[in-house]
């Protein structure tokens, strides 16, 4: 954990993302709120561990046509190859259950030419280290270092860490099996409409606009996109996800309606054995 610790250099990427992870878990109600939700149905307390950030796999991303160039780094899509629920174990540094979220792409994201902007620039820091706090998940100092000068990942760290949650979610609430396209689907339109995936201020980043039905559009291309990663699924994801779609995309368990935003609804937080891993 990262309170664990007496100083922080959020200048390394496995750093911030562990510190944006527990910024995430301790000040985001809905990310909250779904874990609140999987231990219900467990009766057991969500391990922080289970959270991981972690170097790409080399055969299943980098390696991969996946991999993009920096001078194509506006138009990457982060979030379908940034993050990944483990229905199984496919790497031997994870556990079945295991939320991964990608540092390499952390690292593509503070390289994207825009982040090298004049204004950019003068926000920048020149020393990221924190030091002498003894509980640096509670640091107003981390706290500050984190919301003005890192909120593209914390935005990033906040809606992959919601989708792969509803992934979680989905898993213990019910059987699914990773090798059945529907099942998958299903997740997968939940995940991208629960999770920020589509949200206005998200596909705008992306170039795509489209008032009345944009949000219905993006769930469905992204679970598309999202199910022809498995390769048992690949060719037939967008028959899977139409035939899903009208049942998965109005199911929003564990919420009583859609999130339409980031960041937390109110002020409520919720109790959840993360929090208590302290």
């Amino acid at each position: 954990m990262v309170n664990e610790h007496c100083s922080l250099d959020l200048a390394d990427v496995h750093t911030l993302c562990e510190a944006a992870v527990d910024y995430v878990l301790q000040n985001v109600n809905t990310v909250g709120y779904i874990i609140k939700g999987i231990e219900e149905i467990t009766l057991k307390a969500f391990p922080r561990e289970r959270i991981k950030c972690l170097k790409a796999d080399p055969v299943s991303l980098l390696g991969s046509e996946n991999t993009s160039s920096l001078t194509n780094l506006p138009t990457v899509d982060f979030s379908s190859i940034s993050a990944g629920y483990m229905w199984q174990r496919t790497r031997p540094d994870c556990e079945k259950g295991d939320i991964v979220l990608i540092e390499d792409y952390l690292t593509l994201m503070n390289q994207a030419p825009q982040n090298h902007t004049p204004s950019a620039l003068e926000e920048s820091k020149p020393d990221t280290k924190i030091k002498d706090t003894t509980n640096l998940s509670s640091s107003v100092d981390l706290t500050t270092e984190l919301e003005k000068y890192h909120k593209n990942v914390l935005n990033f760290v906040e809606r992959n860490l919601r989708h792969e949650l509803i992934h979680a979610f989905d898993d213990v609430r019910g059987h699914i099996d990773s090798a059945d396209c529907f099942h998958q689907a299903c997740s997968e339109v939940r995940a991208a409409r629960l999770s920020g995936d589509c949200f206005v201020g998200e596909e705008l980043k992306r170039g795509r606009f489209d008032y009345f039905e944009g949000g219905l559009k993006c769930v469905q291309r992204r679970a598309t996109m999202a199910l022809e990663t498995n390769p048992i699924c690949r060719g037939f994801s967008k028959r899977a996800v139409d035939t899903v779609f009208q049942r998965c995309y109005s199911d929003y368990e564990p919420f009583a309606a859609p999130v339409y935003t980031m960041g937390s609804y109110g002020e409520r937080r919720f109790e959840t054995g993360v929090l208590k891993q302290k």
